[in-house]
This record gives structure tokens, C-alpha cells and sequence, in this order.
């Protein structure tokens, strides 16, 4: 394409945003309301495409709120709400039989799409929510930022669209910190997102900016939040620690929440801990508690053995020292099955139907494995497959979905 063309394209594309955001709101079309959205939570949004003529549903007076949204209809929506003009230039090998092929070819003259490979738009391929993110910052020429958003996107090719458009308003993700970048979009939250380019919400505030993650390290560096009331967002590792005299004052028998006796928990966790052996239990999958609270001096004495037992480099990975434990917090537990044998006794306590129950539902009553299979590297610790810390039911939920470490977690929303 040569200067020309390019320039009167962008100013084009530039004059036709220029018109929708300064359009007046047009009064409500009387077809304007379809059947199927009375439960939708993106209704709203959906009258203003209808009213705007951006959509007419998908037939008979429906207009398929949780369908994905295809390539093709991706294309149909932006060149309706940005007025793009029609291009005689046919770009794409595989849209001739698309209803939409003069939509597909206006956006790709307008810059906003190179289509799915050389000649090819693949209109019939569902569009995610990376890519709705990448369509729409191109469409309406958003500003960049250096602020990152959210910590679910990093290995997506289009992050920076997708910060983007968070930064002006046009989507606060699909959770804490999380946009959910791989799912496909469906057509009544493309509505919303389409109708936040008129009408932005409040830009989501960005993740601050911590930095790095450090690499492992033994160091004796007091923890950023070392509070008693902070026990969610403590970061304890091979850097930060807890000093001495860190005791919870709200410990309970493990017993109050239906597990063995013997151990103490913060009653903070209690509640979320008998929902957990109460489902395991139901589940024919019965916890035994080994290990729970753990003074600083307790700690003390469980690294000495593990030092006397295997050396201090072995030690070292299997267990913290002094202040750096989690179980100082009061909200971690090991656990093995009822009736069974320390769970470090076997050779992956997670391969037992209780430890893979364990694995695969803590996360729903508010507990995350601290070092999973594999992190080593990042969680500064052997894989522990019976260690478990509480941090409360929305954020395990958070930590589970995003795929990091809890100790990557924590760094990236509280820092040390």
C-alpha cells in the first residue's frame, strides 16, 4: 500500500469514529427489544446496538445472547458502528460465500484486520476475547499505555491491545486482575464492549508496578505485609520472613472444624476449613491434618532436623526456615488421607485419590497450594503436593484461574 492511500485511510477511519462518538443518541427503535435477553446482565447494552442499527438479532426476534461471536459478524458490527466505508478491493480467498464479505473487505481496507494468514480472514472461526480487544483498539484508534492490567495475558499476542482498551474504559476483564484473554466472546458481551467505545466505563485500575518477581534467594528481609490482619497477602519465602514474636491470637483445635485433633488453626479460616473435610468427607476422600500453626521457635526446630536428617542444601528446598514458614501465618495446613502415612512419605501424595481430590477442589473453600509440580523455580520450594495455605475463597478462586504460583500471585497484586 503506498503513503497516499494509508493517509486518507486512517483519516477516513479517524473522521468515521469522530462521527459515531459525537453522534446524538437516537431515540428507541421499535424492534429495538428482542426475547431472549430479559435475564441478560449486558441488556443494556444490547438496546443500544439495536437502537444505534448496529445489530437485528439473529432471527425471529431473538438475538442469541450467549452465542460466540464469528470473525464474520465481528466485522459487520465495526463497519456499522465506525461507518467505514465499502472497499472494491476483494482481499480474502475463503469469504466469497459470506454474507458479510463486504463488511470483511471495508475492515481490512481500513487497517483493522490482515485476516488469519496470507489471503485468508477464516469468517467463520469464533473470536476470542484477545482478539475482540485487538479489533476494537484498532477500530477506534486507541491511545497506548504502559500500564498492565492484568496478570492473565502475559503470553498474549495481544496484550497490549487488550491493555489498551482497559485503559479506556472498555473492559474491567472478567475477574480480579484476570480478562480471560482465550475464551471465545460472546455476542451480548461484544454489545457491551461495542457500546463502551461511546460510552466508556470507569478505566480498572492497572496492576502496580512491582517489577520482577526476585529470583530465589536466602535473605532475611521483613515481609511488606506482615500485620496479623494481612494473613491473605503475606508473602513468606526464601527472601521475606516474619519476625519472632509473630503469634496469631484467634487460634482454634483443628478439631472445631471436624478434622483430627491436635493442631491449631486461625479462626479465620475456620468456617472455609470444616466446608472443606465436610465436602472431602462427602466425597469419600477423608483429610487427616499433620501439620497446621507453627511458632517461629517450632519452625526453628523443624529446619535443624531437616538440616540433621539430609543436609542444609536438601533442607533448604523441603523446608523454611525460621520466619520464612507459612504455617508461622496460622492458615496452612498438611494434610494427608485419613489413615495414611505423612504424605511426604509418598512419592506424590497427589496421585492418591485424596490428594488429586485435594488438587483439584481446594481452590473452591478458600485454599491454594503453595508449591505445585514443576514451580520449583518460582515457588522457591520443592513441590509440596500436602501444603495448603488459606487465603480466603475469592482470591484462591482468583489464583487458581490465573495459572501462577500463589507466590507469583501475591507479588504481582501486594508485592513483598
Amino acid at each position: 500500500m503506498n503513503l497516499p492511500r494509508r493517509a486518507s485511510l486512517v483519516v477516513a477511519v479517524l473522521l468515521a469514529i469522530s462521527a459515531v462518538l459525537g453522534a446524538p443518541r437516537q431515540p428507541a427503535a421499535a424492534g429495538a427489544s428482542f426475547s431472549d435477553i430479559g435475564a441478560s446482565p449486558f441488556r443494556i447494552h444490547i438496546e443500544w446496538l439495536a437502537e444505534r442499527g448496529i445489530t437485528e438479532g439473529c432471527g425471529g426476534g431473538k438475538f442469541c445472547p450467549r452465542d460466540p461471536v464469528t470473525r464474520e459478524q465481528m466485522a459487520k458490527f465495526l463497519v456499522r458502528l465506525f461507518e467505514l466505508p465499502p472497499s472494491p478491493d476483494d482481499l480474502f480467498t475463503d469469504d466469497d460465500s459470506s454474507v458479510h464479505e463486504s463488511a470483511i473487505n471495508a475492515l481490512a481496507a481500513a487497517g483493522i484486520t490482515g485476516g488469519c494468514a496470507p489471503d485468508r480472514f477464516c469468517p467463520r472461526d469464533e473470536v476470542t476475547r484477545a482478539q475482540m480487544a485487538a479489533f476494537i483498539a484498532r477500530a477506534a484508534a486507541l491511545p497506548p499505555t504502559d500500564a498492565d492490567h492484568f496478570l492473565d495475558d502475559e503470553s498474549s499476542t495481544h496484550e497490549l491491545s487488550i491493555n489498551r482498551a482497559a485503559a479506556a474504559g472498555i473492559t474491567a476483564g472478567c475477574g480480579l486482575h484476570r480478562f480471560c484473554p482465550a475464551p471465545s466472546v460472546t455476542r451480548e458481551q461484544m454489545a457491551a464492549f461495542l457500546h463502551r467505545v461511546e460510552a466508556p466505563g470507569t478505566p480498572t485500575d492497572p496492576l502496580p508496578d512491582r517489577g520482577p518477581l526476585p529470583a530465589c534467594r536466602y535473605d532475611d528481609v521483613p515481609a511488606a505485609h506482615r500485620g496479623l490482619g494481612d494473613w491473605s497477602r503475606t508473602l513468606l519465602d526464601t527472601i521475606y520472613m516474619l519476625a519472632p514474636g509473630y503469634a496469631p491470637t484467634d487460634l482454634v483445635n483443628t478439631s472445631a472444624a471436624g478434622a483430627n485433633a491436635g493442631y491449631q488453626i486461625r479462626r479465620v479460616a475456620l468456617a472455609d476449613a470444616t466446608a472443606l473435610f465436610s465436602a472431602a468427607r462427602a466425597a469419600g476422600r477423608p483429610l487427616r491434618v499433620v501439620s497446621a500453626y507453627r511458632s517461629y521457635a517450632t519452625q526453628a526446630a523443624v529446619f535443624e532436623q531437616n538440616v540433621a536428617l539430609y543436609g542444609e542444601a536438601v533442607a533448604l528446598r523441603r523446608s523454611a526456615r525460621p520466619g520464612h514458614s507459612e504455617h508461622q501465618l496460622g492458615t496452612t495446613l498438611d494434610l494427608t488421607h485419613a489413615g495414611g502415612a505423612a504424605p511426604w512419605n509418598y512419592s506424590d501424595w497427589a496421585t492418591h485419590p485424596t490428594g488429586a481430590w485435594m488438587r483439584d477442589n481446594a481452590w473452591r473453600y478458600g485454599f491454594v497450594m503453595s508449591y505445585p509440580k514443576g514451580k520449583s523455580t518460582v515457588s522457591c520450594y520443592d513441590y509440596e503436593p500436602w501444603h495448603y495455605r488459606y487465603v480466603g475463597r475469592p482470591m484462591a478462586a482468583e489464583v487458581h484461574a490465573s495459572g501462577l504460583t500463589l507466590r507469583e500471585w501475591i507479588w504481582r497484586v501486594h508485592g513483598g
